[in-house]
């Protein structure tokens, strides 16, 4: 699932996404402001609720950021389409409904939105607001990678890891999570370590596991943080 946070970020200038990882949360919040009083046809209200959604180091609101959304959607905005179908989807500031979260990742994805494909795969793929497809979530997944989803890339090699729709298959998993760790994916860097750790599919290579995690880690992945502790403590590096 492309999170709320991932969904707005995309959105964002290179300097204020960098200034919002350096935790600038004042430099933020200027440029949001400024940017809702110059925007019109919907943007407005939904960056209102992207200020309202992500905090700024204040305390989130999603009820108040779910009424922006919903103005802003209603104003034919797609990107609030998606994020409403995120709020339903986790239940944040609305009432958790998974069929409401399909209808507006639906509505999305019509528009070629990529993170509401990757959202509608996997509402097929754990049958949540419709029936459990894995062979439709591959779909979804594979047309979100190709409009540049990077979460898209994960959930694809998960497919072939687990063999869910498709063949289990650990070298076509690689091969995922290698596409998405080469365009920065830090789930597929981390998943891709874990796969030479394993040597499933690949000749075990636990340095080359580890070089993984650390670039998942230095770009904040917990998981890979995690399993570098866990190394740590075995005494494997």
């Amino acid at each position: 699932m492309v999170d709320i946070e991932d969904s707005i970020l995309d959105l964002l200038p290179d300097d204020v996404k960098q200034a919002y990882e350096k935790n600038d949360y004042e430099a933020v919040d200027n440029w949001f402001k400024q940017e809702a009083q110059d925007s019109g046809d919907g943007k407005a209200e939904y960056l209102l609720g992207a200020v309202c959604a992500l905090g700024f180091g204040y305390e989130r609101d999603f009820k108040k950021a779910a009424a922006f959304f919903e103005e802003s959607a209603h104003k034919g905005y797609v990107p609030a389409w998606n994020s409403l179908g995120l709020l339903y989807f986790d239940g944040m500031g609305v009432e958790q409904d998974d069929k409401i979260a399909y209808k507006w990742f639906k509505k999305a994805s019509g528009e070629n939105n990529a993170d509401a494909f990757c959202n509608l795969g996997m509402l097929y793929e754990d049958g949540r607001g419709v029936a459990q497809n894995y062979e439709k979530a591959k779909k979804l997944y594979e047309k979100a990678a190709e409009l540049g989803d990077l979460d898209a890339w994960c959930n694809l090699g998960l497919l072939y890891e687990d063999g869910h729709g498709v063949a289990q298959d650990y070298a076509k998993a690689k091969e995922m999570y290698e596409k998405g760790a080469e365009l920065g994916d830090v789930d597929c860097m981390c998943n891709l370590g874990i796969l030479y750790y394993e040597g499933k599919g690949v000749e075990k290579d636990v340095n080359k596991a580890v070089e993984l995690y650390r670039q998942a880690a230095e770009r904040g992945d917990d998981e890979a943080n995690a399993e570098l502790t866990k190394l740590k403590e075995q005494g494997v590096i």
